[in-house]
C-alpha cells in the first residue's frame, strides 16, 4: 500500500478565492503524486463552511475554507483527512458539523473527532492500516457531547493502540498528532520525548503537525517518528515573514505486508505570488535536511541544535507580530513582538545582564507565562551560555 502524507492544509489567504473558483493550486508533479498514490491523506486545518467565526479568549487567527473545497480535494484524489487539530473549530460546532457533511457528501473519509470512531482502518491489495489521531488542548475538545478534536493522554494511547492491534490486527498503525510549538525546524525536548513514547506505545510511524516548519525523521526502537510535515497549503500573513512556513515536504509511505515501512519525501515550495504549491526535490533542500533537520545521530547534538534553533526563533526569527489591523478584527500570531526580544538577547551578549531595560525584562517575564514560549526562552539562554564558554575557552 503507497500512501502520501502532507501537512498543513488551509485553504485560506490567497488560496480562498482559487479553490471557490475551481483553478489549480498543486503543479503536475504534485497531482501526478497524489493520483498515484493508493490513498491521499491530509491535515484538513480549516473548516469548510460559511458560518460565522467563534470568538477566542486567547485572539489567534479564525480560519475557513469556500464550500467547494472537500469535491476540489476528492477531484485531485485526496482521499482522507484528520481533523484532529486546532483550527477546525474556528466556526465552532456549525462549522464543524458542516465540514463533516461536505466531506462525506463528496466520499472523503475523515477522522481525529470526537463523536466518531477513535480510528479509521485504511485497506488496500491485502494490506491494512489503523489511523489515529489527536491534537493538543487548544480551543473546544471532545468532552463526549459535542463534535470536537480528540485529545489522548498516554494513558489513553497506549490503551487505544493497544485494542486496535488485538481487534483489527493492522499491518500498521500510523499516528498523527498536532501540537507543541511553532516555527521551531528541532522539536523541542517535551515533544520528542511524548513521541518517543507514542512510538514505544506500538505506533509504527508518528507523524507530526502544527509547527508550520519542517521538522526531521528519528527512529525510535525500531519505529519512525516524522516530527514534523510543516504547511502544506497554508497561507495567513503572520506567517509571510517567518522562515521556513512556504518550503517543506510531504511522504511517500509504503508499507508492505506484515508491516515493513519504507519513506520517500517529495520536497515543495509554496509560491505566493504565483498561488501553486511548486515541486521542489532540489539540492538546496536535501542538503537543509540533512545539515538542519536531521540531529538525531547523538543527544548531544540534538541538544545543541534544539538550543541552537530555539535561540534563532526567539531572538532573530521574527515571530508573527499583532498588527492594528489584525488586531482589529480579533486576529493575532498568539507569540508576541519579536523586536523587542531580538532587542533583549542582542543587549545580553554584547553588554551583559545589566544593560537590558526594564521594558524588556517585563517582555521576558511575559513571555514566561506562556507555555508555548518558555521552551524558546530556555533554549536560547542554554545556546547563549553554550556560545559564550566555547569563545571563553
Amino acid at each position: 500500500m503507497r500512501i502520501v502524507c502532507t501537512g498543513d492544509f488551509s485553504a485560506s489567504g490567497v488560496f480562498f478565492d482559487q479553490v471557490q473558483a475551481g483553478e489549480e493550486i498543486f503543479d503536475s508533479q504534485i497531482r501526478a503524486l497524489f493520483r498515484d498514490a493508493d490513498v491521499c491523506h491530509i491535515n484538513l486545518e480549516n473548516p469548510i463552511t460559511d458560518a460565522p467565526p467563534r470568538q477566542k479568549e486567547s485572539g489567534g487567527a479564525n480560519l475557513m475554507a469556500p464550500l467547494n473545497t472537500a469535491g476540489y480535494l476528492k477531484e485531485r484524489h485526496v482521499g482522507i483527512c484528520t481533523l484532529a487539530n486546532n483550527h477546525i473549530m474556528d466556526s465552532g460546532r456549525a462549522g464543524v458539523e458542516e465540514t463533516v457533511r461536505h466531506l462525506e457528501e463528496s466520499g472523503i473519509r475523515h477522522y481525529g473527532l470526537g463523536g466518531y470512531p477513535e480510528y479509521l482502518m485504511v485497506g488496500h491489495g491485502g494490506t491494512k492500516v489503523a489511523l489515529i489521531a489527536s491534537c493538543h488542548r487548544e480551543g473546544p475538545m471532545w468532552d463526549g457531547r459535542t463534535p470536537a478534536p480528540y485529545y489522548f493522554d498516554l494513558k489513553k494511547i497506549r490503551a487505544l493502540i493497544r485494542e486496535v492491534r488485538e481487534t483489527e490486527d493492522p499491518d500498521a498503525v500510523i499516528y498523527n498528532y498536532h501540537g507543541g510549538t511553532e516555527y521551531n525546524i528541532v522539536p523541542e525536548p517535551k515533544r520528542r520525548a511524548f513521541f518517543h513514547e507514542i512510538a514505544r506505545a506500538g505506533a509504527d510511524l508518528v507523524i507530526g503537525h502544527h509547527a508550520h516548519a519542517p521538522q526531521g525523521i528519528e527512529t525510535v526502537d525500531g519505529r519512525t517518528i516524522v516530527y514534523g510535515l510543516g504547511n502544506f497549503c497554508f497561507d495567513v500573513p503572520t506567517h509571510h515573514n517567518v522562515s521556513y512556513t512556504c518550503d517543506s515536504y510531504c511522504l511517500g509511505v509504503e508499507i508492505e505486508d506484515g508491516g515493513e515501512i519504507a519513506l520517500t519525501r517529495y520536497y515543495y515550495h509554496i509560491d505566493l505570488e504565483k498561488r501553486l504549491i511548486v515541486m521542489a526535490n532540489d539540492e538546496e533542500r536535501q542538503e537543509c535536511f540533512r545539515r538542519h533537520l536531521q540531529v538525531f545521530d547523538s543527544e548531544e547534538q540534538y541538544r545543541q541544535a534544539w538550543y541552537k534553533d530555539a535561540f534563532r526563533v526567539y531572538c532573530t526569527n521574527r515571530f508573527p507580530n499583532v498588527s492594528r489591523s489584525s488586531a482589529a478584527a480579533g486576529q493575532t500570531g498568539g507569540n508576541g513582538n519579536s523586536i523587542e526580544k531580538g532587542a533583549v538577547f542582542r543587549k545580553m551578549r554584547e553588554r551583559g545582564m545589566g544593560s537590558v531595560p526594564a521594558a524588556a525584562i517585563r517582555t521576558v517575564v511575559s513571555d514566561l507565562r506562556h507555555e508555548s514560549l518558555r521552551p524558546f526562552f530556555f533554549g536560547a539562554i542554554r545556546h547563549l551560555i553554550r556560545e559564550k564558554a566555547g569563545h571563553n575557552r
